[in-house]
């Protein structure tokens, strides 16, 4: 049994990308004669499409997901020019309408906190490390709840630095007092929460929600492969062996 483990937030406790697809779907279907001739459908796979290409890049990520709003609006506004759909305040408002969706829509992962709460009450440290701006991260971990849960919450813009930097699971480690053979990451990032912290000995397990592949651009394996935080209740070695 680890003496620590760290955790991720979103889609690792909290669903996040899965309700994406969902939201855009609702929003376009709402704007559906603003954008005539150019279909909902084609809309929704045009805005995923640009969404996966501004994300893709590390860098522009890193940027991006300190004002997801102004990120949004971005990807909304490059797509309706590509689709020749000509509305000055449209982009704006689906942005702003995508965001209210899908806050609406994230929810718990089923039974990300009672394994959590298995895990505290085993007296194991938690913490909770995750990337973006302080106020959208706080605004999830307060309405659901979660500060009473860890030893100890870093989130990217209050501690000034975030994953996949060395500093932010060296600082974790050393504000729980463990050393890192002794603890676990848990995360569906694969660099972020599996690669970069084994780099340091510490153990990375990959939460792999949608059933993909390991990237193969990646030499270091996980530690473990799970679909969910429950997975790891419903296997005893997981837990015995570290």
């Amino acid at each position: 049994m680890p003496k620590a483990i760290l955790l991720d937030l979103d889609d690792t406790i909290l669903s996040y990308e899965s309700v994406a697809d969902v939201s855009w779907r609702v929003v376009c279907n709402e704007v559906a004669k603003e954008i005539a001739p150019v279909t909902k459908e084609d809309l929704v796979s045009a805005l995923k499409a640009n969404a996966t290409w501004f994300w893709s890049d590390p860098l522009r990520h890193k940027v991006g997901r300190m004002d997801l709003l102004a990120s949004r609006k971005t990807i909304v506004d490059m797509t309706l020019t590509a689709l020749g759909v000509s509305h000055p305040s449209l982009a704006e408002w689906i942005a702003v309408r995508f965001e209210e969706e899908r806050t609406q829509a994230i929810d718990l992962l089923p039974g990300a906190v009672e394994t959590i709460e298995f895990w505290r009450k085993a007296g194991i440290k938690l913490a909770l490390l995750t990337n973006g701006a302080g106020i959208s991260q706080r605004a999830k971990i307060d309405r659901f709840s979660l500060s009473s849960h860890f030893d100890l919450i870093l989130i990217e813009s209050e501690f000034g630095v975030g994953k996949p930097e060395e500093k932010i699971y060296q600082h974790a480690l050393n504000v729980l007092d463990v050393s890192a053979v002794d603890a676990w990451m848990i995360g569906d990032n694969a660099e972020w929460e599996v690669v970069a912290p084994q780099r340091m000995g510490i153990k990375g397990i990959w939460v792999n929600g949608k059933n993909a592949s390991w990237p193969e651009a990646f030499a270091i394996k996980p530690y473990r492969i799970i679909r969910s935080l429950s997975d790891l209740l419903q296997f005893e070695t997981m837990i015995d062996d570290t």
